[in-house]
C-alpha cells in the first residue's frame, strides 16, 4: 500500500493559513456577540479586506486620471482616493481592492472605523463604503437627505451627521443612525455649518458654524446629545474662523481655528491646551480618528519658517519644533507623524525622535500615511516608501 506524502513545508503553510482563518472567525464571533455597535457585515468586511491586502498589485508608482484625485485619505489597510467619477481603494502594492464609479462633481470623504462616507457637495448624494465593498448608495434608494450637503461626518459606530443648505438659505444639521433613520435635526438659520464631529460612543455630535452679527464675524461650536434635540453646550469664538473639530475623547473637543488650537470640555465648559498662533498663519492640520493623535503646522507671516506641534491621544503636547521651512503638509497616524517640505519628508515617532528623512526627487503636493508606509502624491501620480529608513524617493 502506498501512502500519500505531504511535505512539512506544505503542512506548515496550510497550518498557518488555517490558524489565521480560525483566529479571524473567532474575532467575528466574539465581536458580534459582545459589541452591539459592531455588525457582522462590518467585521467580515474587515476580514475580507485583510485577505485582499495579501494579493499583490503591480506596485507603485500608480497613475490616476489626468486631473488627479480630489480627496485622499486612509481607510484600514488602504489609501482611499476619490476622483470626480471614481472611488478607488489601493493596497500597499497598488492593487485596486475596491473601485466604484460615481457621477459626483464635487466629492469629499470622511472615514472612521473602516467605513468611508463619500458625499457630493452641493447635492443630496452620498454613499457609505466598507474596506472592500459598497454598503449603501442613496442614489439607488429614496434619499435620507434631500437638501444640498455642505459637509458631513461618520462616527465609529456607523452613525452619520449631515450639514445641509436649503434653497431659501437655511442651514440644518441632521443626525442619522447606523440603520439610516433620522434621529433628529436642528435648524441653524443663517449661520452656516462648517464642520461636524461625532464622538466615538455615538452619544454626542458637535457642529461648528460661521456667522456674522453687527458687522462682526464669529464661529460657534454647538454640542448635541443624541437623546435631545437642543444643544447641551455652545462655545463662541468672536473674530475666529473654525478650521477643524474633533473629539479627543467622548466629552472633550479639539477646536482648531485660524488663530488658536484649544481643548474644550463639554462637561464643565473649561478650556486647556491652548496654542496661540494668532501672529502666524495656520498652514496644515491633521487628526487621526483611530488614535486621537494630531499634528498642526503654522508659519510666520512673510516667512518660510514653520512651527510644528504634535499632540498625544489626550490632546497633550508631545512635540514642538520651529526648525522647518516651507512645510506643505503634515499627516499623522497611531504610530508616527510626517512633515512634508519642498525638499524632504521627515517622519517622527511620538517620543519626538526622527525616524527617517526622505529626499524628494520630484515635486510632491501632499502625503498620506498608512501603517508604516508614506504615500507621496504628485499631480496624477502616487509613490510609496517605508517610513523607517532614510533614502531618496524613487519615481520609477
Amino acid at each position: 500500500m502506498k501512502f500519500l506524502k505531504i511535505s512539512k513545508q506544505k503542512i506548515g503553510i496550510a497550518g498557518k493559513i488555517l490558524l489565521i482563518v480560525v483566529v479571524l472567525l473567532s474575532i467575528v464571533f466574539i465581536a458580534t456577540s459582545s459589541f452591539s455597535d459592531v455588525t457582522f457585515s462590518n467585521v467580515t468586511g474587515t476580514i475580507k479586506a485583510f485577505f485582499l491586502n495579501l494579493k499583490r498589485g503591480p506596485g507603485y508608482p500608480y497613475e490616476f486620471s489626468a486631473d488627479g484625485p480630489e480627496k485622499i485619505d486612509s481607510i484600514g489597510y488602504y489609501i482611499a482616493v476619490v476622483e470626480d467619477s471614481t472611488v478607488v481603494f489601493l493596497n500597499s502594492t497598488a492593487k485596486e481592492v475596491f473601485r466604484y464609479d460615481t457621477t459626483y462633481t464635487n466629492p469629499d470623504v470622511r472615514i472612521s472605523n473602516g467605513r468611508a462616507l463619500i458625499y457630493n457637495r452641493g447635492t443630496s448624494s452620498f454613499m457609505v463604503a466598507g474596506q472592500s465593498d459598497m454598503i449603501y448608495d442613496n442614489s439607488e434608494t429614496s434619499g435620507v437627505i434631500t437638501e444640498s450637503i455642505i459637509t458631513a461626518a461618520i462616527g465609529k459606530k456607523g452613525n452619520l451627521g449631515f450639514a445641509t443648505w436649503s434653497d431659501d438659505g437655511v442651514s440644518k444639521f441632521t443626525a442619522v443612525n447606523k440603520k439610516l433613520g433620522v434621529d433628529f435635526y436642528y435648524v441653524f438659520g443663517n449661520d452656516r455649518i462648517m464642520y461636524i464631529a461625532l464622538s466615538d460612543n455615538g452619544k454626542y455630535a458637535a457642529c461648528a458654524v460661521f456667522g456674522v452679527k453687527n458687522a462682526t464675524y464669529y464661529s460657534k461650536v454647538h454640542v448635541f446629545d443624541f437623546e435631545q434635540t437642543e444643544p447641551i453646550a455652545t462655545f463662541e469664538y468672536p473674530a475666529e474662523t473654525l478650521i477643524r473639530l474633533d473629539f479627543v475623547d467622548n466629552e472633550t473637543l479639539s477646536v482648531v481655528t485660524d488663530l488658536k488650537r484649544r481643548l474644550v470640555s463639554v462637561e464643565d465648559k473649561s478650556e486647556s491646551g491652548v496654542v496661540d498662533y494668532s501672529t502666524h498663519s495656520l498652514s496644515s492640520v491633521d487628526f487621526d480618528a483611530g488614535s486621537h493623535k494630531s499634528v498642526l503646522c503654522f508659519s510666520k507671516y512673510g516667512s518660510t519658517e514653520n512651527e510644528v506641534y504634535a499632540f498625544d491621544k489626550n490632546g497633550e503636547e508631545i512635540f514642538h519644533s520651529n526648525d522647518f521651512e516651507n512645510v506643505k503638509d503634515v499627516k499623522c497616524n497611531s504610530k508616527f507623524f510626517a512633515v512634508l517640505t519642498d525638499e524632504y519628508v521627515y517622519s517622527y515617532n511620538y517620543k519626538g525622535e526622527l525616524k527617517s528623512k526622505i529626499e524628494l526627487s520630484v515635486n510632491i503636493d501632499s502625503i498620506e500615511i498608512v501603517s508604516n508606509d508614506i504615500y507621496f502624491f504628485s499631480g496624477s501620480n502616487v509613490y510609496k516608501m517605508k517610513s523607517n529608513k532614510d533614502g531618496i524617493l524613487q519615481t520609477e
